[in-house]
């Protein structure tokens, strides 16, 4: 069974979701990206209950999506990614995976054949300048290095065209305007990506109006030192890849600032050689992961993608216990152990200065947070028999867990501040229908290789799960509950034979 597919570009205002179809790929824009808490749109809390409650629904014409591919920020934390991959699921994706935004736009581009070898992605968003080293082989994207230049990104230039702004309407301005230039500043810097000049209007309530005229080399020259902060770490970001400029084989420039002149000068001057936009920068890491979710569960070419770990992750050791790290930059999936004394307190837990900020990537690391019940082991003792190996993982997706060999784990709360989980919405169970019914297939054919070393097929489980999903959205728990039985008796199976 084909699960319908889209990728889904999470931008800090807009979220931008590709539609793939026959012979193209659509792409969408939505506002769906403003805090849960309604207040002002902020990166690191995109509002997907919006986005696939409502905004998302609204194009599903042909009947709900079964799986995404959401494009996340190169610096989204793990647990940003958890919140994330859990909002998506609690819609009924459980077909879901993440893909930092500059790789999903080398996923776009190689699809397309346009690229090939070492590549270095420039995505110049709202967030930042983030770049990518990635290594571009025939059905296979690994990514090498990545890093994220904050400065340099369309907030911090649209605050540099806002003073422009303001600057030019005279000294005698009234401070008022300043809010009227911020609300202007956004379409006048797009303006100047096709036009020498504009003409900008600031209209505030108590100051008048003034029109104020606004050249491309008087906006280039004050947002200039703001965009060469960027050269620094792509120069990081190549030698950690222990590439040199002239090693490159591409530069792909992507995102809403790929429009710039002064972005596409800057990228040929950093890197000495010719860069490559797409004719749509801003939708492309988008393209990109509709791409990759139809290698994923379509009908597209098979494609692998290996990602690092975009932080650093250390969870120290009490009482001069080892402790568990994952260094940033660290292929994914990835894990760590250690072996805790049995006469020490089982505690893990973290806190930002414990690691050094040289060692951390896009903001302050994260930590898992894990705690033990005395006496969770060894028969309910207040010691422990044995020493506990404890292991800490990263996963396709960058979202962490931490578990012991035997031990209750408590983890940090994934909601954060004790707020409760929202309730599944109604069309969950619809979405999730045709994962269901396609996981039901997998297994009888699995179980069907398995007759010939005498595993027999529990026919009355699979008559049961085959009822339940005839009644439809209404039958996938039950269902659900049946495919873990499933599960469990394979795993029996297994450890026996």
């Amino acid at each position: 069974m084909t699960l319908r597919v889209v990728g889904i570009d999470l931008g800090t205002t807009t979220a931008r979701v590709a539609w793939p179809e026959a012979e193209t790929t659509r792409v969408f824009s939505l506002s769906a990206a403003a805090s849960s808490s309604g207040g002002a749109p902020t990166p690191s809390a995109p509002d997907l209950d919006a986005l696939f409650g409502a905004e998302l629904t609204r194009l599903e014409h042909a009947g709900p999506v079964s799986a995404v591919v959401l494009a996340v920020p190169v610096d989204a934390d793990p647990i940003e990614r958890l919140r994330l991959r859990q909002t998506a699921r609690r819609h009924g994706f459980d077909a879901v995976r993440l893909l930092s935004s500059p790789v999903a736009a080398a996923v776009a581009s190689a699809r397309a054949g346009d690229l090939a070898g070492r590549v270095l992605v420039l995505d110049l968003g709202d967030r930042g300048l983030a770049a990518s080293a990635v290594m571009v082989a025939p059905g296979r994207l690994d990514v090498v290095s990545a890093g994220l230049c904050p400065v340099a990104g369309g907030e911090r230039l649209d605050e540099i065209a806002a003073a422009a702004l303001v600057e030019l309407a005279g000294p005698d301005a009234a401070p008022s305007l300043a809010q009227a230039a911020h609300r202007e500043a956004r379409a006048a810097r797009h303006a100047l990506t096709e036009h020498f000049e504009v003409r900008v209007t600031l209209d505030a309530p108590g100051a008048g109006r003034r029109v104020v005229k606004l050249s491309r080399d008087q906006f280039e020259q004050r947002a200039r030192p703001a965009l060469m902060q960027a050269e620094a770490t792509i120069r990081h970001v190549l030698g950690e890849a222990h590439w040199r400029p002239e090693d490159l084989d591409t530069v792909l420039l992507v995102g809403g600032g790929a429009y710039m002149p002064l972005a596409r000068r800057f990228a040929t001057e950093v890197t000495g050689r010719r860069v490559r936009v797409p004719e749509l920068p801003e939708t492309w890491a988008a393209v990109g992961a509709a791409a990759y979710a139809q290698s994923l569960w379509g009908e597209g070419p098979v494609l692998c993608v290996t990602e690092i770990l975009p932080v650093a992750v250390r969870v120290p050791g009490l009482d001069g216990a080892p402790e568990l790290l994952l260094p940033r930059g660290c292929p994914l999936p990835a894990s760590a152990t250690c072996c805790r004394p049995a006469d020490l307190p089982l505690r893990l837990e973290g806190a930002p200065g414990d690691v050094a900020p040289e060692a951390s990537f896009g903001g302050a690391p994260v930590y898992a947070v894990a705690s033990v019940e005395a006496g969770a082991a060894a028969g309910g003792s207040a010691g422990w028999a044995a020493p506990v190996t404890w292991t800490i993982e990263a996963d396709e997706d960058a979202v962490l867990t931490v578990h012991p060999d035997a031990a209750h784990v408590v983890s940090r709360p994934e909601t954060g501040g004790g707020l409760p989980v929202p309730p599944e919405p109604p069309v969950a169970a619809t979405r999730r229908l045709p994962l269901v019914a396609r996981r039901f297939e997998v297994l009888e054919r699995t179980y069907a290789g398995l007759t010939e070393v005498g595993v027999p097929t529990p026919t009355a489980l699979f008559d049961e799960g085959r009822a339940a999903l005839a009644t439809g959205p209404a039958g996938v728990p039950a269902a659900l509950a049946v495919l873990d039985r499933l599960d469990a008796l394979l795993e029996a199976h297994a450890r026996a034979h």
